[in-house]
């Protein structure tokens, strides 16, 4: 078996500090511009969730049960508006969606091809 060389300064794992900072978040905004959130770990409805966005964090309470690795609302999203993730629409409200709430194909449709890949190229 092979020794495989140590890793370069930038593929080191997180120092303890940051790695605490970033599991006390329960969900995280991967763009400034995102109107959702995902989660990292379950999330139950009535739980205040905080989130990491940038250099901050932010707070929501669940309306929903939310699985690991879905959305929830960062803010009042009206229908027939864009899901922000990425900091690039992913989908459209189908109808109105309040802040906190799962955001999942009952409440948007994507675009994942079509005009928004178009609009914006293949990140879309």
């Amino acid at each position: 078996m092979r020794d495989l060389p140590a890793p370069r300064p930038s593929q080191r794992p997180e120092s303890p500090d940051n790695a605490g900072k970033l599991l006390r978040h329960k969900a995280i905004a991967l763009h400034d511009d995102d109107n959702v959130v995902t989660l990292l770990s379950d999330g139950h409805s009535g739980e205040e969730v905080t989130a990491s966005q940038g250099s901050g964090e932010i707070r929501i309470i669940l309306l929903d049960d939310v699985p690991f690795g879905h959305k929830a609302a960062l803010i009042d999203i009206p229908a027939g508006h864009a899901i922000l993730k990425y900091g690039l629409p992913i989908g459209q409200a189908s109808q109105a969606i309040s802040k906190g709430q799962w955001v999942h194909v009952h409440n948007c449709s994507t675009h994942r091809l079509g005009r928004f890949q178009k609009e914006h190229g293949i990140r879309a």
